[in-house]
């Protein structure tokens, strides 16, 4: 089992977020368009349901599930 106390961290500023996260994908999808599509999709989502600009979203892939 992948232990993940930090995948999530948020910094904001006065007038917009930065927010990074961790993700585990799965085998068989390419890791580029996977972390693209979860990059807009957080972006889009957090900015829609808060209000707050988010100025960059950096997602690191820590791992890929084969099964």
């Amino acid at each position: 089992p992948l232990s993940l106390p930090k995948a999530l961290r948020v910094k904001l500023s006065a007038d917009s977020a930065e927010i990074e996260l961790e993700i585990i994908t799965q085998a068989g999808y390419k890791a580029f368009e996977v972390a693209k599509a979860v990059q807009e999709h957080v972006k889009s989502s957090v900015q829609n349901m808060t209000g707050i600009a988010v100025s960059k979203v950096n997602v690191k892939i820590i791992a890929i599930r084969t099964k």
